[in-house]
């Protein structure tokens, strides 16, 4: 920013825009400008004189400033952007209606910088837009989201922009936890209390006093224990192990799960009155295959990042290896994303990355069959059978696709996939982000494939 206004890098070569900022006629200017300064954001007009394809260009910025927002002006829509860009406005836009988009998209972007939050997508947004209306509170969250997608981040995010960021920030996974000692744990013994009691000891809620307790994996805390957190959230008191007078403590519980909460309870397996305490806002995660315009700009942020901290000269990723990685179904989400970019980018060195290169890595983890997370959502079938019946369609799906790519004649090849779309629609009553889901594919795969089978 600039006296409080943003700096804006303009490819308008009419300058029809007259925004105020650094105006350019065509995309090597650009590119240039971008080698030589950091913009605050970018608008990018279409003319019939541009040199590169405009998805290819695209990309160029998104290597040379992956945070960058991008506001595009155009009236013909190339496929492939999705990802790229911000905000798409009409041709025939005005100045103050580019500038109000401009301060919105800054604005929400602030805002995931101090998250530590990296996307494009609305639902990251969204998220983003909680955050701020929740954090100055002290109401319960409950996160929920499949592993790797960011949980921690957004507890962090929450205790950061509240009133108690002075405070510690104390995570606890509590699935690492024995259940013989997760009492003890969260709530501090005292001495003698059991075999090995030395002295008194602090338990998570009191180390946590004046901040954030942060429970991941909070439907693993077993029953008994249940009953006792159930009663700090009610009163701020709890017992340690082995005291029969209460302690206090001023703690906001911050919960987090990648299990449906509300099958657990119907099973007796979670306690329906601690649910209601704990969810007294609940933010849900998307996984990344259902946001995947969020991939190119994480693809490379990651990239930059280790390049940078490595010392190396990040040459770039080519378009087939970003349009595998657009299709590729991530069940370990920004997490495996994450990893499989560090090691891209290390092992290519000063080269620009292939598909060649990472062509193996889809094609092994595809051939194995690795299962999406079961994760229960409101679309998500709604008892513990029909999980397991997911479950098994799936790896049903995944023998036949392994016994697919075992036939000799391409025919049967095309019969045998043909069929099991078609049979993946069927049981997802016509649903194609489900039966995407059955197939371990992505949708666009999915809708590419019917295209090709001519199934409707």
């Amino acid at each position: 920013m600039t006296n409080g206004k943003p700096k804006i890098l303009v490819l308008d070569p009419q300058n029809r825009l007259k925004l105020d900022g650094t105006v350019v006629g065509n995309q090597r200017d650009f590119l240039a400008r971008l080698r030589e300064d950091t913009f605050d954001c970018a608008v990018v007009t279409i003319s019939e004189d541009l040199k590169l394809p405009l998805t290819k260009f695209l990309r160029n910025v998104a290597h040379r400033a992956p945070l960058m927002p991008i506001v595009l002006i155009s009236d013909n829509i190339e496929p492939g952007l999705r990802g790229l860009v911000d905000a798409i406005l009409p041709v025939d836009v005005d100045k103050k209606s580019v500038m109000s988009t401009i301060n919105k998209i800054l604005s929400r972007r602030e805002i995931l910088a101090e998250c530590g939050l990296v996307g494009r997508s609305e639902a990251i947004y969204t998220i983003a837009d909680v955050i701020v209306r929740v954090a100055p509170t002290d109401i319960p969250v409950l996160i929920i989201g499949e592993s790797g997608t960011g949980k921690e981040l957004v507890a962090k995010a929450l205790h950061k922009r509240s009133k108690r960021s002075d405070g510690p920030f104390l995570p606890v996974n509590c699935g690492a936890i024995p259940e013989t000692l997760i009492e003890s744990q969260l709530f501090g013994y005292k001495k003698g209390a059991f075999t090995g009691a030395a002295k008194d000891t602090p338990g998570f809620i009191e180390k946590a006093d004046g901040g954030t307790l942060f429970l991941d994996e909070v439907a693993e805390i077993p029953l008994s224990s249940q009953v006792k957190l159930l009663r700090f959230l009610e009163t701020g008191e709890y017992f340690p192990v082995g005291s029969a007078t209460p302690k206090h403590a001023d703690v906001r519980i911050i919960a987090a799960t990648n299990r449906e909460l509300t099958i657990m309870m119907r099973q007796g397996k979670f306690r329906e009155d601690l649910y209601y305490r704990i969810n007294g806002v609940k933010i849900f995660i998307p996984p990344l295959r259902e946001r995947p315009e969020d991939i190119v700009i994480l693809t490379f942020y990651f990239a930059q990042k280790v390049a940078e901290k490595h010392g190396i000269k990040f040459a770039g990723i080519s378009d087939d290896a970003l349009e595998a990685m657009m299709s590729y179904h991530w069940p370990g989400n920004v997490r495996e994303l994450r990893n499989l970019v560090e090691n891209m980018v290390l092992l290519a060195g000063n080269r620009k990355i292939k598909l060649d290169d990472i062509k193996h890595y889809f094609a092994e983890h595809q051939t194995i069959g690795r299962p999406l997370p079961i994760l229960h959502t409101a679309e998500a079938p709604s008892s513990e059978v029909m999980r397991e019946i997911l479950y098994i369609l799936r790896e049903n799906n995944r023998i036949l696709r392994e016994i697919s790519e075992r036939l000799s004649s391409t025919a049967d090849i095309k019969s045998a996939e043909r069929e099991a779309i078609i049979n993946a629609l069927r049981l997802a009553g016509g649903s194609r982000k489900k039966a995407a889901q059955l197939l371990g594919i992505s949708t666009r795969t999915l809708y590419r494939k019917m295209k090709k089978y001519s199934i409707n």
